[in-house]
């Protein structure tokens, strides 16, 4: 495997994910990351929503996967890890220029 590029890198970026977009809140992580991540890298980058949407839905699938012990083919991490790593860097670039960002989820939802 590609060094760097496998299951438990991409269960690390998915952590990291998490930590920055919900800061402390515990209620339907994984469809508000993907929501939130979604939204905000549209609205700083202009990536397209549904795409963020459903790589972020893979990377929650692969991880939840893996944690519960099923076997998670370097095929499928491979799909997705670029854009994830890619999508976590920037989601951490938007909240270092906006860290209250995510603190007013809804804003960020309805805007």
């Amino acid at each position: 495997a590609e060094q760097g590029r496998s299951i438990l890198s991409l269960v690390f970026l998915v952590i990291i994910l998490e930590r920055t977009i919900m800061q402390g809140d515990k209620n339907e992580i994984s469809f508000k990351v993907k929501v939130l991540g979604a939204k905000s890298l549209a609205k700083f980058f202009d990536f397209d929503e549904r795409v963020v949407f459903r790589t972020l839905g893979k990377a929650y699938n692969c991880r939840s996967e893996f944690i519960h012990g099923a076997e998670v083919s370097f095929e499928r991490v491979e799909e997705i890890f670029s854009d994830l790593y890619d999508y976590t860097v920037k989601i951490m670039q938007i909240n270092a220029k906006e860290p209250a960002l995510f603190k007013d989820k809804e804003k960020l939802i309805f805007e």
